[in-house]
């Protein structure tokens, strides 16, 4: 297995750092898409178990988040996070051409890789999102829609709490102190990311039933901070072969950092290589 990291230029000059864990007779490549106010360093020992199947790891900060630049939490649109995913399909795929592509998001993340393979069904080969932001898992305080209603179209700029609480990630008290203690979690989103995150919610919802490529939701049953009801509607209308939805009951937002996130990671690898054949 081989390691480096680089950047790309995003839309605006927008600087994007990203990394890839590539390995010998790769037989597709495996993009890692992160959440809200973290990073994609947090997924590491995620590139190493798609490495352990065979298949390229990429991942990127888009912008706003970790070691890329950009306002914290900030975008105009999904648009601009989608473009930037999009920049690195275009970098794994200059690396080997011929490899099929598949996503892995979680969260804000796993709401891009659906958006993406929404738009895009040629270009990917499968998806997989844990705990996919459909919709939140409780209505932001008042104050909060207030503000994005109020202000949002004159001052998107404007910063306000993510409403991430890190004991809401993880039963293991180890990657809730990892989290509390990173310097590259940020957390706030501002007014005019927030109103992007939930115009583009509303617009994947929508579409569902028009998604052509097979499709992993991996559910958190006591999430906290996506609707887990929204990913059970979603999984209802998607009709795309090889797609299946599992629910983890008891367990907290990341899946992939949960107490028994090996038992996640098998499901994951088992699923993409019967994807792959």
């Amino acid at each position: 297995m081989q390691r480096h990291d680089g950047t790309l230029v995003g839309r605006g000059g927008v600087s994007l750092w990203y990394w890839a864990q590539t390995v010998d007779a790769a037989r597709a490549h495996g993009l890692l898409v992160h959440g809200l106010g973290e990073h994609s360093g947090r997924y590491r020992h995620v590139a190493d178990a798609l490495n352990a199947r065979r298949m390229h790891a990429w991942a990127l900060d888009y912008r706003g988040h970790g070691r890329s630049g950009g306002r914290r939490g900030h975008c105009q649109s999904l648009d601009e996070l989608l473009d930037d995913v999009d920049r690195l399909v275009a970098r794994a795929q200059a690396h080997a051409p011929a490899l099929p592509i598949v996503l892995i998001g979680h969260s804000l993340g796993g709401l891009l890789v659906l958006a993406y393979a929404l738009n895009h069904p040629r270009t990917v080969r499968a998806v997989a999102a844990s705990s996919p932001a459909l919709d939140l898992a409780v209505p932001p305080p008042m104050i909060k829609r207030w503000l994005a209603a109020a202000l949002g179209g004159i001052w998107p700029t404007l910063a306000v709490p993510n409403g991430v609480h890190p004991d809401w990630l993880s039963h293991d008290p180890a990657v809730v102190a990892a989290y509390r203690s990173d310097p590259l979690v940020h957390r706030d989103v501002t007014l005019g990311g927030y109103r992007a995150v939930r115009r583009g919610m509303a617009e994947v919802r929508r579409r569902a039933a028009a998604l052509a490529v097979p499709c992993l939701l991996l559910q958190a049953g006591d999430d906290r901070l996506v609707s887990a009801a929204a990913t059970r509607a979603f999984a209802a209308q998607v009709t795309a072969p090889g797609s299946a939805l599992h629910v983890y009951d008891g367990w907290y937002h990341e899946l992939f950092n949960e107490t028994g996130r090996r038992e996640v990671l098998d499901e994951l690898g088992r699923w993409l290589t019967e994807r792959l054949g």
